[in-house]
């Protein structure tokens, strides 16, 4: 009896998280495992008491949001109340730490903090709570992050949130056996009948956006030798997978642009096994492409030939042209058009006249362009802008960014300069991020955030004089 409680002690997080996931797993076709879910979430919460680990646990929901977005309670989806729980928990377990000293308050934190604050309130003029509490969720996670940033195990955060990214693909895969997830889980995809995988997301650009954090996760990982080449590879491959069913273009060039990054830094550091690691890559990706050849025909016809989709619009009896919008929408009623400002009607002309609709309502006036159109004002046509820097300057206007850049600016220790090139790899995670803000908005940018955040804590953490040793280990042939 000694021993099994010992065993529980000892490995009390995988049993928990595998009971999580068979109660997941039950939850795609028993709505009522949902709420049972939520109940043990509150249980097991308690259980691993720490703030990091409570924070894994989120970023893994975040990888099952869909099996509670349907369920309400009190007005509430239940992934909102179980989202609250545990960041209510989380900065509770802050403050008594704070208050038994086992944390010092950093005043300079409160630069980033304050700054972010005001970030917050700043186009209040137009916020609805529920906006304003997942604002507050991001603040009180990099709160945390920037208390702890020596303390930060970004290893626990990757393989908890990739192992979330990979067990949600494969639940999809019951999609069609599963009367919830075919039923009350309405998707939106390409015109590509059943070539295109969602996961358990509500797009593909969703899902892509997550699995190519998670792959430059492991990059970066890699990088500071704290994996395997084998764990690297057994989470590669099913990672890649799946997000080559996505057909997302941005997915294959952002992921590119991750490994070239990677491998700059790495060969430096590792010379031939970065080569040799680099072509095991490459052959499993062009493998990949090989054994879906299909989908491999999808991607080159869509990168090679510029797609016209038909012009989405609702009401007003409107006569569209899907080449000039000059006249699908200046020429329209004025009524037609104050509703496709104000998000009334839906209104789809194509991304490049999306972003000119958000540039144009941004500058329309002084207010807007230095205090934005606020965290809750309805997407123009009911579309969002498609670029994040876009959607981000006509939500906060150009102060909002100068207090964006001011977090980031006040979470640097300035007065060790010369060590910022040990930040520098971060690069493998920020390059594909911010590559992907060009052309999409993710609905997870705050997730994304906080581990680009942490692995910037991460890198900037001194080596041990073991991995130092082992950085400084001579290859077989290299001199």
């Amino acid at each position: 009896m000694k021993n099994l409680w010992k065993f529980v002690q000892k490995y009390y997080e995988i049993i928990g998280y595998s009971v999580l996931t068979i109660l997941l797993f039950c939850a795609c076709f028993f709505p009522v495992f949902a709420w049972i879910v939520a109940g043990y979430i509150v249980i097991f919460a308690l259980l691993l008491h720490k703030e990091v680990k409570m924070i894994g646990l989120l970023l893994y929901l975040n990888c099952f949001y869909v099996l509670f977005n349907y369920q309400s309670l009190f007005g509430l989806t239940l992934d909102i109340v179980i989202v609250g729980f545990l960041i209510a928990t989380v900065f509770v377990l802050y403050l008594v730490r704070v208050v038994k000293r086992e944390y010092k308050l950093n005043w300079k934190t409160l630069v980033p903090i304050g700054s972010f604050l005001i970030y917050v309130v700043l186009p209040f003029h137009e916020c609805y709570w529920i906006d304003f509490f997942a604002m507050v969720f991001f603040f009180v996670i990099l709160y945390i992050v920037f208390e702890e940033r020596k303390q930060i195990d970004f290893r626990y955060l990757v393989r908890i949130f990739v192992g979330g990214i990979i067990i949600s693909c494969i639940f999809a895969l019951f999609r069609n056996v599963s009367p919830l997830l075919s039923e009350k889980i309405q998707l939106h995809g390409y015109n590509y009948g059943e070539l295109s995988f969602q996961g358990l997301s509500f797009h593909q650009n969703t899902l892509s956006g997550l699995i190519t954090l998670a792959i430059c996760a492991i990059l970066t990982l890699k990088y500071k030798d704290k994996i395997s080449i084998w764990e690297l590879l057994l989470t590669f491959i099913p990672l890649f997978i799946f997000g080559y069913l996505t057909l997302s273009r941005a997915f294959i060039f952002t992921v590119f642009a991750g490994m070239i990054v990677f491998a700059l830094f790495y060969l430096v550091k590792r010379k031939l096994k970065a080569l040799l690691m680099i072509g095991i890559l490459s052959v499993i990706i062009c493998s990949v492409g090989g054994i879906f050849s299909d989908i491999t025909r999808i991607y080159i016809k869509r990168v090679a030939e510029e797609e016209v989709y038909p012009l989405e619009t609702q009401s007003f009896n409107v006569k569209i042209n899907p080449v000039n919008l000059d006249y699908n929408f200046y020429n329209q009623s004025e009524d037609w058009q104050a509703a496709v400002w104000s998000g009334q009607i839906r209104f789809d002309p194509g991304r490049n006249d999306l972003r000119e609709l958000y540039l144009i309502d941004w500058s329309s006036s002084n207010e807007t362009m230095w205090l934005g159109r606020g965290i809750s004002r309805p997407l123009i046509g009911q579309m969002s802008s498609h670029n994040l820097l876009v959607q981000e300057l006509w939500k906060h206007g150009i102060v909002g960014y100068i207090f964006y850049a001011l977090i980031i600016l006040g979470s640097i220790n300035w007065k060790k300069l010369k060590s910022l090139l040990r930040y520098l790899p971060i690069l493998i995670m920020l390059t594909p991020y911010l590559m992907k803000t060009l052309v999409e908005q993710c609905l997870y940018d705050y997730i994304e955030l906080i581990l680009i955040i942490t692995a910037g804590s991460f890198l900037g953490q001194k080596e041990t004089s073991e991995n130092k040793l082992i950085n400084n280990e001579v290859e077989p042939g290299e001199k």
